[in-house]
């Protein structure tokens, strides 16, 4: 697997080792894998978008890493680094901490530095850039192993072998080990407890829409409120007007309450029933705020036709009209209306 900074010149490596053009000498921005013989050995490269791409989020550079880990299963056996004499820079420096970030210091133990560009620069250059503090602080992390090599267009097979070569005495010293894939592993397993959790969260959801179901089942009880109503009325025959069970029906208040609670959060939708004072009858229906009161009406006939069919319903104690808006009435989630009629209906 080839690594390094972008520009550095990993396909056209790549490509060179090859021994064909595999590879777009361009700058990659997806992770590729590429197959090849050199020299009766079968080998596969994979190419990698270079790090601190200005085209790249942090974000789709590790999804690229983690593709290159996938491609490269059951993992590389060696992760080139490659870094361009001539164009070497400060940032390259720095990419120790994204092998790191990205791979895990383990993957330390399967880096070798490949150099290129060994024709541009003079063996007088080539010694001060490797005793250079800066380049040494990079080949320690990988315990000094590195390898030089010209440039794509001047490389040669005889080359190329050295550099198998090199790659062979380390694999030999890893016992021939492929690096483990344990950041993609790690990433699996964190995707798959995600998506165990979201289902944990769905079954305690239904659990909890069962719960309210049993409660509201358990508190709503139409011949109590029929009851209720009716001595409501008879206190004061004249009033045609009842005022909403939920209020003096104390074993509604908790069913209410549920109501209100699931449908609290919508800002369009949501909840309200329907109470026929003559016989008991409850539908509750969902609504919008813009319905206007025939509409509600007409909701509720279509599920019960047996409703008083008529303009009378009453919302808060007052009789509301046809074409008024449950928004201007500004009735609420869980919101109760009673039809009435005369006393001697009910």
């Amino acid at each position: 697997m080839l690594l390094g900074v972008t520009g550095a010149g990993k396909s056209p490596t790549a490509n060179a080792i090859l021994g064909q053009e595999a590879f777009t000498e361009s700058r990659t921005r997806a992770s590729e894998e590429q197959r090849g013989r050199v020299e009766n050995r079968n080998i596969s490269i994979i190419d990698t978008p270079g790090f601190f791409n200005t085209h790249l989020t942090d974000e789709e550079m590790k999804k690229q890493m983690i593709k290159s880990l996938y491609l490269s299963d059951p993992g590389p056996h060696v992760f080139l680094l490659v870094i361009n004499l001539e164009t070497f820079r400060e940032e390259q420096r720095n990419i120790v901490e994204k092998i790191q970030e990205n791979f895990g210091e383990k993957a330390f133990l399967f880096t070798m530095v490949l150099f290129i560009g060994r024709e541009k620069v003079s063996r007088r250059e080539f010694n001060q850039i490797i005793k250079s503090e800066a380049t040494q602080k990079i080949l320690n992390y990988f315990e000094g192993r590195f390898h030089a090599m010209n440039s794509s267009n001047e490389c040669g097979l005889n080359q190329i072998m050295k550099l198998l070569k090199s790659i062979d005495k380390m694999m030999k010293k890893n016992k021939g080990q492929n690096y483990s894939n344990e950041i993609y592993l790690k990433n699996q397993r964190k995707l798959k407890e995600h998506k165990r959790s979201l289902k944990k969260d769905d079954k305690r959801l239904n659990q909890e829409e069962d719960r309210m179901k049993q409660e509201q089942a358990q508190y709503f009880h139409p011949k109590s409120e029929v009851c209720g109503l009716r001595q409501c009325v008879q206190r004061d025959p004249k009033d045609t007007v009842p005022v909403p069970y939920y209020e003096p029906f104390k074993d509604t208040t908790h069913t209410v309450c549920c109501i209100q609670r699931s449908f609290a959060s919508s800002l369009k939708r949501f909840s309200v029933s329907v109470f026929n004072g003559s016989n008991g009858i409850k539908v509750s229906v969902t609504v919008c705020r813009t319905d206007t009161i025939g509409k509600l009406q007409q909701t509720v006939l279509q599920l019960r036709p047996d409703f008083i069919e008529c303009g009378n319903l009453a919302y808060n104690g007052k009789p509301v009209q046809l074409h008024q808006t449950l928004s201007e009435l500004q009735v609420k989630p869980g919101a109760v209306f009673i039809t009435y009629q005369k006393c001697h209906g009910v």
